[in-house]
């Protein structure tokens, strides 16, 4: 089609055609940032930025995969419970023996129980004692001035003196104010002394005698053992074992006879003051008083190291184990489970678990690792360039893997529900599986992208699903249904056309549940299959609703423009369209030929129709700001009559900028955003172009391209080449006087080889052949546009009529 030889003439005769027919293609520049502005980081930025490769969502969807599908690889045992008539006969696949947890438990206990209470005695509390009252009378004798030498003649005098009769001699003089003995006493007895207790021992000045008496009371004493009560001993009635803190000795006491309490002790410790003194009553009062503080519990209870040894006694008892022959019947079918066989099926599916649990992740890898791959080398043929891939496989990976967890947890609950609902059919946890809306699967897919991933997304997850779940009939349902969606949806239209695809899922499922209890002949009692029948329409009612949900949010994140949304934006009360008829009537009839003619160009070639009509009805609504500056809007005198070339250029450039506000403002998909400046590319304005030549200042300078071309960016789709054509095409077909076929063919023609020259589709995915196809697309809703129609005879449309005037009766 394209004559590179001709294409200079060809050219140069276009743009005189296009500068008649002020075609004012527009454009932001080339990456510039002011059309989009500052803003902040979202969310689907963030996706955004992972897809600069594929190998994050790779590992992602390989680990979901693997954590869904390894419980799913291996055999399972039929969960069982406890008084359940068993609906099969069960044999031991192998010899193995089981632990008798009851038994096993029992003997534990009675090992920790036999384990004695350990009480440790303090055996250093009569050396501490004993060290404690030496070290307070060694300080009163010194603080009396008594010398060691007098302190021997003291004790010999005592031992012939009778220490019962009244002391007659002052004591001696005090070398520290009394009140500061006190204190250095207490600091040293570590017990309180009081004051007529410290008259006693002043009185006698810190005897031998004196300290020989409470010291041998107050050890005597402290070598027994003495507890704070003996209440847990007497309860317990057990033995104990006694050991020693600092011996590490240890004994068994059997006998409690012997131990005191705290108050037993220190009335034990009077009698040895009383017995061991020839002191008179009341110093004997006053110095057990002071003997009794020195009283405390000798034998304690060791909680922790109790609890560690019969922690050890308990771990030292062996398991026990019964051992089970292989092929021994464990249930026969229609015999009750009791306890022993259960613990023999909950322990064969344990081991199971078990026994294959590193082969089952090792399957599980490598099953979701030939997944992705059969899901990434399928995408290629869907859509070129790898950056489109990358999203695709990311939209279907997330789409599947996160059916399948959401299926998980829906089996999860319906099996704690059949658990609480006892009463039939709603025990049966398989029957609220259908209730499981896979469908959305497809659904999804097939509005987010194309007939072909939708089914290879259906077939992925149907796989998944069946090794998840290990059941076949169930796979086969999912696959049904996810196939009737698609079929469904060839004639989807309208968002609300969804509840009628869900009604026309539920209708198959329904049949195919039907189909696959009759089969597995589950058809009895009648209860069960009419549970499961309406279990599986809910299920495919149920996906329009969950795909209404999830829609807008994947449309969002993945950059997706449904067919849904795009026919909503193409209805014409769409208040910008409506604006765009009232205030610009020649700009909409453009828009509107426009899309006519890329929608045709689109479909001869396999490019999105839908989206090709629906994005040209918004390619110029940028120009409502300024509508007398345009061409197809004017209906007197032109304003750019009155103003240079340069800033006509301006404000024809302007709308694009103002275009990509208001689609900004009215919340349009990025991909029509994208259409508005690209439908332009860098083409020349040559209108201005030309009489900016013709009228040339040298004082303004030299008129280049550059300041008339539009900055870009060029087209980056199919979609965004084919409405710049149609937009070029529909404005030059309005200038030609006689619009022939051939005519509007050669026009066509010199349009697309002026765009394809001038470089316009370098950076689309144009083909000649799709050139070729698109200029029959064009010029069959041109000829329908511009046909020729034959003369009403008796009518001459040119003669003036004169009003006709009616008169009063």
């Amino acid at each position: 089609m394209i004559e590179r030889s001709k294409g200079r003439d060809r050219a140069r005769a276009t743009r005189r055609r296009l500068s008649m027919a002020k075609i004012e293609p527009s454009a932001p520049k080339k990456n510039e940032k002011s059309h989009r502005g500052p803003r902040r980081l979202r969310v689907r930025d963030l996706i955004d930025l992972t897809y600069a490769s594929v190998w994050p969502w790779l590992v992602l969807f390989v680990i979901g995969l693997t954590v869904l599908l390894a419980p799913g690889l291996n055999f399972r045992i039929q969960e069982f419970e406890l008084g359940q008539v068993s609906p099969v006969t069960i044999r031991a696949p192998t010899d193995f023996s089981y632990e008798d947890e009851v038994t096993t438990e029992a003997r534990r206990v009675e090992a920790g129980e036999a384990v004695h209470e350990i009480f440790d005695f303090n055996d250093g509390a009569m050396t501490d004692a004993r060290s404690r009252i030496a070290s307070a009378f060694e300080l009163g004798r010194e603080a009396l001035g008594i010398t060691p030498t007098a302190q021997g003649e003291e004790r010999e005098r005592e031992e012939t003196e009778d220490t019962s009769k009244p002391v007659d001699d002052e004591p001696s003089d005090l070398v520290m104010p009394r009140e500061e003995l006190m204190a250095a006493l207490q600091d040293r007895l570590e017990v309180t002394l009081r004051d007529e207790e410290l008259e006693l021992l002043l009185e006698h000045e810190f005897s031998p005698n004196i300290e020989q008496v409470l010291t041998q009371a107050v050890t005597s004493v402290l070598s027994r053992d003495i507890v704070a009560s003996k209440e847990r001993l007497l309860a317990s009635g057990r033995p104990i074992r006694r050991r020693e803190e600092i011996s590490k000795a240890s004994q068994i006491r059997r006998d409690f006879s012997s131990i005191l309490t705290s108050e037993e002790a220190q009335e034990l410790l009077v009698l040895q003051i009383a017995s061991t003194s020839d002191l008179r009553q009341a110093e004997r009062r006053k110095l057990s008083a002071l003997g009794s503080r020195f009283v405390e519990p000798t034998l304690r209870f060791a909680f922790a190291d109790t609890e560690r040894a019969r922690s050890e006694a308990r771990a030292g008892v062996d398991s026990v184990y019964y051992q089970v022959p292989r092929g021994k019947t464990i249930v026969r079918v229609g015999d009750e489970i009791d306890e022993n066989v259960l613990r023999q099926l909950e322990f064969l599916a344990s081991e199971q678990d078990q026994r294959w649990s590193l082969a089952g992740v090792v399957g599980a890898l490598l099953l979701a690792g030939v997944i992705l791959l059969i899901q990434w080398y399928l995408l290629r043929p869907v859509r070129s360039g790898d950056a489109w891939r990358r999203q695709t496989f990311a939209l279907v990976g997330i789409v599947v893997v996160g059916h399948l967890a959401l299926a998980r947890i829906a089996f999860l609950v319906a099996r704690l529900v059949s658990e609480q609902l006892v009463v039939a059919p709603f025990h049966n946890s398989s029957s609220y599986y259908y209730a499981v809306p896979f469908a959305a699967v497809a659904v999804l897919i097939l509005l987010l992208e194309h007939t072909p991933t939708a089914l290879l997304a259906s077939a992925l997850f149907t796989i998944a699903l069946g090794v998840m779940t290990g059941n076949l009939e169930l796979a086969i349902f999912c696959l049904v249904s996810c196939l009737t969606a698609i079929l469904g949806l060839f004639q989807f239209k309208r968002r609300t056309e969804l509840f009628k695809i869900g009604l026309l899922i539920g209708s198959m499922n329904f049949t195919t549940v039907l189909a696959i209890d009759l089969l597995t002949e589950r058809y009895f009692p009648l209860s069960t299959l009419s549970f499961d029948l309406l279990c599986a329409f809910l299920g495919g009612a149920s996906v329009s609703l969950v795909v209404s949900f999830l829609l807008p949010a994947f449309e969002s994140l993945f950059h997706r423009t449904t067919d849904i949304r795009l026919l909503e934006l193409a209805n014409n009360n769409v208040p910008v369209l409506r604006q765009l008829a009232l205030e610009a009537p020649g700009t909409y009839h453009h828009s509107v030929v426009v899309g006519s003619l890329s929608e045709a160009a689109a479909e001869a070639i396999g490019a999105n129709a839908v989206f090709c009509r629906t994005a040209a009805m918004y390619h110029d609504i940028g120009k409502l700001t300024k509508v007398g500056y345009f061409v197809e809007n004017q209906t007197g005198a032109n304003k750019h009559d009155t103003l240079s070339p340069r800033m006509s250029a301006l404000i024809i450039a302007s709308h694009v900028k103002e275009g990509i506000q208001m689609a900004k403002e009215i919340d349009l998909p990025q991909d029509i955003i994208d259409v508005i400046p690209q439908h332009h590319g860098t083409k020349l304005i040559t209108y201005f172009y030309e009489k900016a030549k013709e009228h040339q200042d040298p004082a303004l300078g030299e008129v280049t391209e550059e300041e008339f071309r539009y900055p870009g960016p060029k087209p980056q789709t199919k979609e965004a080449g084919i409405i710049m054509i149609a937009d070029a095409v529909e404005a030059a077909s309005r200038t030609l006087d006689e619009p022939s076929p051939a005519r509007l063919k050669g026009m066509v023609r010199q349009i697309i080889d002026y765009v394809f020259l001038d470089g316009q589709l370098n950076e689309c995915d144009l083909t000649l052949r799709d050139l070729e196809k698109s200029a029959q697309g064009f010029l069959r809703v041109l000829m329908g546009i511009h046909h020729q129609r034959v003369s009403y005879p008796g009518f001459d449309f040119e003669k003036e009529v004169e009003p006709v005037v009616v008169q009063d009766s």
